[in-house]
């Protein structure tokens, strides 16, 4: 039996940003603390959606509509906040709320989102209808490839509709290593 890792990691944009990243600290409590960086320049090319077509054509066997039925339908309806998502939208409050765009989606009058708040996305819900009816190609070559590139270059980023044409899924053999008497299997270096 052998393992075939699918690495649809983010790559690099070809280009360079027109600004520098913002550099944003978040307190997880308890003293311990992580440096993210943000905004329109820290965005790299995205490999999620090709990823997972490229391991549905070669695995799945459910039709690839059927595979974004739930999720649609639940950016669509939405979900309460339940104390957890609460929590960790309070901390990243930052991140999440930084562009006038995701301020619309993620808060209410008086600020973020809170614990019993209902989160729903529905600019998500019909991405992922076009997506389910047009496949990756449409984030690769379609009309949300453009949108993506030019919402990204308009704030200083430097994803380009070519990085989006260009990005492919490639196939690995796993690295493997014995962990509490089972086997880890994960991506090789250099992950794209």
């Amino acid at each position: 039996h052998r393992t075939t890792l699918v690495d649809f990691f983010t790559a690099v944009p070809s280009g360079r940003a027109a600004v520098p990243m913002e550099e944003i600290v978040v307190d997880f409590s308890g003293g311990s603390t992580q440096e993210f960086r943000i905004g329109h320049a820290s965005v790299a090319v995205p490999g999620v959606v090709p990823g997972l077509e490229a391991a549905h054509r070669a695995y799945g066997s459910l039709p690839w509509r059927e595979l974004f039925a739930p999720a649609i339908a639940l950016a669509r309806g939405g979900l309460v906040m339940a104390r957890g998502q609460a929590y960790l939208h309070e901390i990243l409050d930052p991140i999440l709320r930084l562009t006038p765009e995701s301020r619309r989606l993620l808060e209410r009058r008086d600020g973020p989102l809170r614990e019993g708040d209902r989160f729903a996305l529905p600019d998500l819900a019909d991405t992922m209808e076009r997506l389910a009816e047009r496949g990756a190609e449409e984030l690769r070559t379609g009309d949300l490839a453009r949108a993506l590139a030019h919402e990204v270059q308009g704030g200083g980023g430097a994803v380009t509709e070519e990085d989006l044409a260009r990005f492919r899924p490639i196939r690995r053999r796993p690295v493997t290593a014995p962990f509490r008497g089972c086997e880890f299997r994960s991506n090789p270096p250099p992950s794209a």
